[in-house]
């Protein structure tokens, strides 16, 4: 993922009314585990998952490199 990407999401997150730490606290990790995810430094589904529900997107909108 690279940075544009990271800055859609939390543009995303912002639109929704949704904070990191909401998405942490849903899935009982940490909002810095939640942060790396966002900023590509870490790759789990689950909290791709979950960033994409609470911005109402999918996984492959978020996440798919666009070349």
């Amino acid at each position: 993922m690279n940075k544009a990407d990271a800055s859609k999401i939390k543009q995303l997150l912002k639109q929704y009314n949704t904070k990191q730490k909401d998405i942490a606290a849903f899935l009982g990790v940490s909002a810095q585990f939640v942060n790396q995810v966002i900023n590509g430094k870490r790759s789990t589904v689950r909290v791709m998952q979950a960033i994409a529900f609470f911005t109402n997107r999918s996984i492959s909108e978020l996440w798919l490199d666009k070349e």
